[in-house]
């Protein structure tokens, strides 16, 4: 299970590349929880289940909150989400480490509640911290650009309603651009509702 072939090839490898049956992978998983961190076998997360995130955190209690990838970011909430995970799963990695929706988990946002969205806010504003305009902004920049739910949307919008006129930093781009370049059309009468005036404003 831990050994890898000549070529540098481990099972789960081997299987993910002939399609072995599900069961056969979990069981290499039961077997090897490390493999869930091999971005070689990121696949096997498509079967992957909450209770062997568990598995995996008894092992490596940061495997939720290091990135994967230091160019990139990514956690594993993100591979999670690519690799078209279950959703109980992809919504249990967020409940680990919602600050994954920030940085290294933003594809996560589309599974976000408005339970993790008041979570998220709890650690951005806090009697310690006063955040940027920037920083209060970023949260509902990420969500709309990522599809999250009205839902998530409304609950962002309703802690920080400057943000819907905060244009991104790196695109010049308002919330209400965001969504209808992204065709999340389900975002734009919220968004437009809140502020209206960025039906005129030009990125």
């Amino acid at each position: 299970i831990r050994t890898k072939d000549k070529n540098g090839y481990l099972p789960v490898h081997l299987a993910l590349h002939w399609d072995a049956p599900t069961e056969t992978l979990m069981y290499i998983v039961e077997e090897n929880v490390s493999v869930m961190l091999d971005n070689k076998a990121a696949p096997i997360w498509k079967h992957v289940t909450p209770k062997q995130v568990d598995n995996l955190l008894k092992r490596f209690p940061n495997a939720c909150t290091d990135a994967l990838d230091e160019k990139t970011g990514r956690t594993i909430l993100s591979v999670a989400v690519v690799n078209n995970a279950p959703v109980e799963t992809i919504v249990h990695l967020i409940e680990l480490n919602v600050q994954a929706l920030l940085r290294g988990g933003e594809v996560g946002w589309k599974y976000a509640t408005v339970e993790h969205a008041e979570a998220l806010w709890e650690t951005i504003v806090t009697p310690e911290n006063t955040p940027t305009v920037q920083a209060r902004a970023k949260a509902l920049h990420l969500a709309v650009s990522h599809g999250a739910t009205e839902d998530v949307v409304l609950r962002l919008v309703h802690f920080f309603p400057q943000a819907c006129e905060t244009k991104d930093p790196k695109t010049l781009q308002l919330p209400l651009h965001v969504a209808t370049i992204c065709r999340f059309a389900h975002l734009v009468p919220p968004l437009l509702a809140f502020y209206p005036a960025a039906r005129f404003s030009r990125d």
